[in-house]
């Protein structure tokens, strides 16, 4: 699509090169392109002429759209509306009345090989040019053409003009192009330089266009809430600042205290075979599958484990990646938090138990601090296990597994554990007040809490701790094979 996307630019009798693509948050689209490629002053301005450095990047000369034409593959004309010239930078973004379907990421320089399309002049078809070995000096960087540069042994400095203004990408096998520069200058030996994208003012050029002109790694998505709205916070303790408790219920009361039974449906209505499956197989085959699971293998909890990984996603605004098989000894689910910031936090989710609530929070926590460099995102469970083109547009997918595939060796942010609390177990000395109760079992649970573990978690790994009553051990898998069954 990059060559696709390649534009022809002439102003008056100089032609240089641009990209067309989409903005994120809207349709409209844009040509992003150098300064001095659309300036109508080349043949007349002496400094440019005079070759004096970083003349193009200080100029605030105004620009003539009316005089600008920009042409893509298929002699297709896109008229320029408006545009916006970038500060201290060699680049323009002009609002184009074309309608692209391609939106643009920017991306660092961390890579060794890269391409650009472009114009070379006099020329009316787009050329690859293969750039490496990347010299980065005062954000400008230098890229070495690895292309034959002197083809039909024309001399370099004439073969490349026109190609001012291409982007710099860095890989072709993606739906949605990370560009990392722009070419503005034709440089000695086998260089070509250009500007950096990715230290750009990003809310000063959307603030200008009213809309988010690049896709960022921050994603927009909505995540469905429907789920939470089956329980109700009561309560929550702040034990230090690595280590946060919050305490549900179910949102409906029953014999003895609580009704799962809309939780039990609510599980199974949510798609559970996502967390149990595999995407090789069929949702057909994959709701068996999960099915027989919750049926078959109650021994292993799935039904808890199901709701760890869905009380994680709601409560936390995690959506899941992919969970262990549930035979694994160390089952777990990963899954996503995007902070304010863009930034992508990966939290693994555990179901603690449901017995003695002391005994099993520090057990549960001192095996997971134990093994916590082991549970790194699996390249292999992402690709196999993970139903993400289900929930995410593939624009956002691409975005998803670039950055998981990044973090292959990263260590885990933060921990999401689910301990049950069976009633049963319990003394509860007045129904009536059965919050409270629930209140105070885990007020004391924390009172035994091992202190060498709140020291290790000075490390930096943080734990939301979930509490969740039910009225007995087994209830919710109970309730959830009956439901199965009855769907059958």
């Amino acid at each position: 699509m990059s060559r696709k996307n390649a534009v022809k630019i002439k102003v008056n009798d100089s032609e240089s090169s641009g990209y067309f693509f989409k903005a994120s948050s809207k349709d409209d689209s844009f040509v992003i392109s150098s300064k001095h490629g659309l300036c109508s002053r080349q043949s007349d301005c002496e400094e440019f002429l005079d070759n004096v450095q970083n003349c193009c990047r200080l100029c605030t000369q105004d620009l003539n759209i009316d005089n600008i034409s920009f042409e893509i593959e298929g002699n297709k004309k896109l008229k320029p509306i408006s545009y916006f010239s970038l500060e201290n930078k060699d680049i323009v973004i002009t609002k184009v009345d074309g309608v692209s379907n391609y939106p643009l990421r920017i991306g660092k320089i961390e890579k060794e090989k890269y391409y650009t399309y472009g114009y070379k002049s006099k020329c009316d078809k787009p050329g690859r040019i293969l750039l490496n070995e990347p010299d980065l000096l005062d954000g400008i960087c230098y890229f070495n053409i690895c292309s034959d540069a002197t083809p039909e042994l024309i001399e370099k400095s004439e073969e490349y003009y026109g190609v001012s203004g291409s982007l710099v990408f860095d890989s072709p096998e993606k739906d949605v192009l990370t560009a990392h520069a722009v070419i503005t200058t034709n440089e000695t030996n086998n260089d070509l330089g250009s500007e950096i994208l990715h230290d750009i003012d990003f809310k000063e050029i959307n603030n200008f266009f009213g809309c988010e002109v690049f896709l960022g790694k921050k994603l927009q998505f909505q995540l469905d809430d429907t789920f939470s709205k089956n329980f109700s916070k009561i309560g929550e303790v702040l034990v230090s600042d690595k280590l946060q408790i919050e305490i549900f219920i179910s949102s409906y009361k029953g014999i003895p205290y609580f009704n799962l039974t809309p939780i039990a449906d609510a599980l199974i209505q949510s798609k559970f075979y996502y967390v149990f499956g595999n995407v090789s197989r069929s949702d057909h085959i994959n709701i068996i599958a999960a099915s027989n699971i919750i049926l078959n293998k109650s021994h292993l909890e799935p039904a808890n484990k199901l709701l760890t990984s869905k009380l994680t996603e709601s409560i936390l605004s995690a959506p899941h990646i992919y969970s262990t098989s549930i035979d694994d000894n160390n089952y777990h689910h990963i899954h996503f938090k995007q902070m304010t910031s863009g930034d992508i936090e990966l939290i693994i989710s555990c179901y603690g138990g449901g017995d003695d609530l002391p005994k099993d929070i520090n057990g549960t926590l001192t095996e997971l601090l134990h093994n916590i460099n082991t549970y790194n995102l699996n390249k292999n469970s992402i690709i196999e296990r993970s139903f993400l083109n289900q929930k995410f547009t593939d624009a956002q997918c691409e975005i998803l597994y670039e950055i998981f595939f990044e973090r292959l060796t990263d260590s885990i942010d933060r921990i999401s554990l689910l301990h049950v609390i069976p009633l049963d177990h319990y003394l509860i000395k007045d129904k009536s007040e059965i919050k409270n109760e629930i209140i105070t079992i885990v007020e004391k649970a924390c009172q035994e809490l091992d202190s060498n573990i709140l020291d290790y978690l000075e490390h930096g790994i943080s734990i939301n701790l979930l509490i969740f009553p039910t009225n007995n051990k087994d209830e919710l898998s109970g309730l959830m094979q009956r439901l199965i069954n009855n769907y059958e």
